[in-house]
Protein backbone atom coordinates (compact mmCIF):
# COMPACT_ATOMS: atom_id res chain seq x y z
CA UNK A 1 0.00 0.00 0.00
CA UNK A 2 2.60 2.60 0.88
CA UNK A 3 4.65 2.03 -2.21
CA UNK A 4 1.37 1.95 -4.43
CA UNK A 5 0.42 5.39 -2.67
CA UNK A 6 4.02 7.03 -3.78
CA UNK A 7 2.92 6.50 -7.27
CA UNK A 8 -0.48 8.35 -6.86
CA UNK A 9 0.84 11.85 -6.26
CA UNK A 10 0.85 14.32 -8.67
CA UNK A 11 3.65 15.99 -7.73
CA UNK A 12 4.94 17.89 -10.79
CA UNK A 13 1.23 18.93 -11.03
CA UNK A 14 0.58 20.40 -7.79
CA UNK A 15 4.09 22.25 -7.59
CA UNK A 16 3.98 23.84 -10.69
CA UNK A 17 0.07 24.74 -10.94
CA UNK A 18 -1.77 24.49 -7.36
CA UNK A 19 1.05 25.57 -5.80
CA UNK A 20 3.04 27.86 -8.37
CA UNK A 21 6.53 28.17 -7.07
CA UNK A 22 5.75 28.02 -3.07
CA UNK A 23 7.41 24.37 -3.37
CA UNK A 24 9.15 22.68 -5.22
CA UNK A 25 9.11 18.65 -5.82
CA UNK A 26 11.17 17.09 -3.34
CA UNK A 27 11.12 13.47 -2.27
CA UNK A 28 14.11 12.83 0.95
CA UNK A 29 13.79 13.98 4.55
CA UNK A 30 16.79 16.21 4.43
CA UNK A 31 15.79 19.23 2.17
CA UNK A 32 18.10 20.71 -0.58
CA UNK A 33 21.09 22.97 1.49
CA UNK A 34 21.34 20.63 3.91
CA UNK A 35 24.79 18.41 3.55
CA UNK A 36 23.96 15.25 2.12
CA UNK A 37 20.49 16.04 0.50
CA UNK A 38 19.44 13.77 -1.65
CA UNK A 39 18.14 15.30 -4.97
CA UNK A 40 16.63 11.83 -6.78
CA UNK A 41 13.27 12.19 -7.69
CA UNK A 42 11.93 8.21 -8.17
CA UNK A 43 8.23 8.98 -7.90
CA UNK A 44 5.89 10.08 -10.48
CA UNK A 45 2.16 10.15 -11.05
CA UNK A 46 2.00 6.40 -12.45
CA UNK A 47 -1.78 5.31 -11.68
CA UNK A 48 -1.11 1.78 -14.06
CA UNK A 49 1.89 1.02 -11.81
CA UNK A 50 0.11 1.71 -8.74
CA UNK A 51 -2.86 -0.30 -9.36
CA UNK A 52 -0.50 -3.31 -10.75
CA UNK A 53 1.13 -3.21 -7.03
CA UNK A 54 -2.38 -2.84 -5.52
CA UNK A 55 -3.03 -6.55 -7.86
CA UNK A 56 0.24 -8.11 -6.19
CA UNK A 57 -0.84 -7.15 -2.52
CA UNK A 58 -4.28 -8.14 -3.02
CA UNK A 59 -5.60 -4.97 -2.62
CA UNK A 60 -7.36 -4.14 -6.32
CA UNK A 61 -10.92 -3.82 -4.27
CA UNK A 62 -9.36 -0.71 -2.87
CA UNK A 63 -9.59 0.82 0.56
CA UNK A 64 -11.01 3.45 2.09
CA UNK A 65 -8.86 5.39 4.77
CA UNK A 66 -9.20 8.95 6.52
CA UNK A 67 -6.87 11.50 6.21
CA UNK A 68 -6.42 14.51 8.54
CA UNK A 69 -5.98 17.63 7.15
CA UNK A 70 -5.02 21.28 8.08
CA UNK A 71 -7.90 23.07 6.60
CA UNK A 72 -6.77 25.98 5.10
CA UNK A 73 -3.94 26.69 2.09
CA UNK A 74 -2.30 25.02 0.69
CA UNK A 75 -2.85 21.95 2.79
CA UNK A 76 -6.49 21.35 1.52
CA UNK A 77 -5.40 22.07 -2.00
CA UNK A 78 -3.01 19.55 -1.77
CA UNK A 79 -5.21 16.89 0.04
CA UNK A 80 -8.09 17.26 -2.56
CA UNK A 81 -5.76 16.83 -5.43
CA UNK A 82 -3.80 13.74 -3.68
CA UNK A 83 -7.72 12.39 -2.81
CA UNK A 84 -8.70 12.85 -6.51
CA UNK A 85 -5.05 11.06 -8.01
CA UNK A 86 -5.78 7.77 -5.43
CA UNK A 87 -9.14 7.69 -6.10
CA UNK A 88 -7.73 6.59 -9.76
CA UNK A 89 -6.45 3.04 -8.20
CA UNK A 90 -9.90 2.73 -5.82
CA UNK A 91 -7.91 4.20 -2.59
CA UNK A 92 -10.79 6.36 -1.19
CA UNK A 93 -9.34 9.07 0.93
CA UNK A 94 -12.20 10.90 3.65
CA UNK A 95 -10.67 14.16 4.28
CA UNK A 96 -11.29 15.32 8.17
CA UNK A 97 -10.06 18.68 8.20
CA UNK A 98 -9.04 20.54 11.04
CA UNK A 99 -7.05 23.51 13.62
CA UNK A 100 -3.09 22.83 13.03
CA UNK A 101 -3.60 22.27 16.67
CA UNK A 102 -6.27 19.80 16.07
CA UNK A 103 -4.26 17.39 13.15
CA UNK A 104 -0.90 17.65 14.88
CA UNK A 105 -2.66 16.65 18.30
CA UNK A 106 -4.15 13.65 16.96
CA UNK A 107 -0.82 13.36 14.96
CA UNK A 108 1.48 13.47 18.47
CA UNK A 109 -1.21 10.81 20.04
CA UNK A 110 -1.02 8.50 16.72
CA UNK A 111 -4.96 8.21 16.81
CA UNK A 112 -4.42 8.91 12.62
CA UNK A 113 -4.77 7.02 9.93
CA UNK A 114 -3.17 9.07 7.52
CA UNK A 115 -2.10 12.57 7.78
CA UNK A 116 -1.05 15.73 5.61
CA UNK A 117 1.28 17.90 7.55
CA UNK A 118 4.37 19.30 6.97
CA UNK A 119 8.17 19.71 8.58
CA UNK A 120 10.68 21.90 9.68
CA UNK A 121 14.29 20.83 10.58
CA UNK A 122 15.06 21.91 14.30
CA UNK A 123 18.33 23.07 13.43
CA UNK A 124 21.36 22.91 10.72
CA UNK A 125 22.51 19.26 10.99
CA UNK A 126 21.48 16.51 9.25
CA UNK A 127 20.82 14.61 12.57
CA UNK A 128 17.91 17.16 12.93
CA UNK A 129 15.59 15.09 10.59
CA UNK A 130 17.56 11.61 10.56
CA UNK A 131 16.46 11.33 13.62
CA UNK A 132 12.52 12.27 13.30
CA UNK A 133 12.90 10.06 10.03
CA UNK A 134 14.93 7.03 10.69
CA UNK A 135 14.53 6.45 14.08
CA UNK A 136 12.33 4.55 16.84
CA UNK A 137 14.05 1.85 18.91
CA UNK A 138 10.45 1.58 21.08
CA UNK A 139 7.33 1.97 19.73
CA UNK A 140 5.69 1.35 23.04
CA UNK A 141 3.08 4.13 23.72
CA UNK A 142 4.52 5.69 26.69
CA UNK A 143 8.32 5.53 24.73
CA UNK A 144 10.17 8.32 25.52
CA UNK A 145 10.88 9.33 22.04
CA UNK A 146 8.10 11.16 19.55
CA UNK A 147 10.45 10.38 16.37
CA UNK A 148 8.16 11.01 13.34
CA UNK A 149 8.69 7.09 12.62
CA UNK A 150 7.48 6.74 16.62
CA UNK A 151 4.34 8.70 15.45
CA UNK A 152 3.36 6.90 12.73
CA UNK A 153 4.51 3.31 14.67
CA UNK A 154 7.09 2.35 11.95
CA UNK A 155 9.83 0.93 14.44
CA UNK A 156 12.89 0.23 13.12
CA UNK A 157 16.01 -0.59 14.42
CA UNK A 158 18.36 -1.24 11.90
CA UNK A 159 17.78 2.24 10.30
CA UNK A 160 18.19 3.46 13.74
CA UNK A 161 21.77 1.94 14.36
CA UNK A 162 22.86 3.25 11.48
CA UNK A 163 21.40 7.39 12.02
CA UNK A 164 23.06 7.33 15.35
CA UNK A 165 26.61 5.64 12.94
CA UNK A 166 25.98 8.78 10.77
CA UNK A 167 25.46 10.85 14.07
CA UNK A 168 28.89 10.61 15.26
CA UNK A 169 30.97 9.56 12.08
CA UNK A 170 33.66 12.57 11.82
CA UNK A 171 34.78 12.31 8.28
CA UNK A 172 32.02 14.72 6.56
CA UNK A 173 32.32 12.64 3.07
CA UNK A 174 31.47 9.64 4.53
CA UNK A 175 29.01 11.13 6.61
CA UNK A 176 26.82 12.76 3.87
CA UNK A 177 27.21 9.16 2.20
CA UNK A 178 25.55 7.58 5.20
CA UNK A 179 22.46 10.07 5.32
CA UNK A 180 21.69 9.50 1.37
CA UNK A 181 22.26 6.04 2.04
CA UNK A 182 19.32 6.33 5.12
CA UNK A 183 17.12 8.38 2.87
CA UNK A 184 16.59 5.89 -0.14
CA UNK A 185 15.80 3.69 2.69
CA UNK A 186 13.09 5.82 3.93
CA UNK A 187 11.86 6.54 0.15
CA UNK A 188 11.71 3.47 -0.47
CA UNK A 189 10.10 1.47 2.47
CA UNK A 190 8.18 4.10 4.71
CA UNK A 191 4.76 4.99 5.77
CA UNK A 192 5.87 8.60 5.05
CA UNK A 193 5.76 9.98 1.86
CA UNK A 194 7.87 13.07 1.30
CA UNK A 195 6.70 15.23 -1.60
CA UNK A 196 7.87 19.25 -1.46
CA UNK A 197 10.27 21.63 0.04
CA UNK A 198 9.27 25.00 0.62
CA UNK A 199 10.19 27.59 -0.99
CA UNK A 200 10.46 31.61 0.04
CA UNK A 201 9.74 34.24 -2.52
CA UNK A 202 11.65 37.17 -1.46
CA UNK A 203 11.13 40.35 -3.63
CA UNK A 204 14.24 43.16 -3.85
CA UNK A 205 14.50 46.73 -5.15
CA UNK A 206 17.25 46.79 -8.03
CA UNK A 207 19.56 48.56 -5.94
CA UNK A 208 19.90 45.86 -3.27
CA UNK A 209 22.85 43.98 -3.31
CA UNK A 210 24.06 40.81 -0.76
CA UNK A 211 21.29 39.03 0.20
CA UNK A 212 20.94 35.58 0.33
CA UNK A 213 18.13 33.51 1.33
CA UNK A 214 18.97 31.06 3.93
CA UNK A 215 17.76 27.54 4.00
CA UNK A 216 16.63 28.14 8.11
CA UNK A 217 15.79 31.26 10.00
CA UNK A 218 19.18 31.56 11.41
CA UNK A 219 21.04 31.51 8.45
CA UNK A 220 19.18 34.41 6.93
CA UNK A 221 22.35 37.11 7.41
CA UNK A 222 21.42 40.77 7.10
CA UNK A 223 25.18 41.96 7.46
CA UNK A 224 25.86 41.39 3.84
CA UNK A 225 23.17 43.56 2.37
CA UNK A 226 24.19 46.65 0.43
CA UNK A 227 21.72 49.44 -0.52
CA UNK A 228 22.06 51.86 -3.75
Amino acid sequence: LWEAMRWLVDYDGIADRLLRGQMRVHQAFLPVGFPGALTDRPYRLDVAKAREILARAGLQDGIAIDMDVISGAPFMDIAQSIQQTMAQANIRLNLVPGTSAQVITRYRARAHQMMLIYWNPDFMDAHSNAKAFAYNTNNADDAPQSTTTWRNSWLVPELSQRTTAALVEPDAARRATLYQALQRDVQRESPIIIMFQAQAAVAMREAVRGYRQGATNDLILYRTVAKG
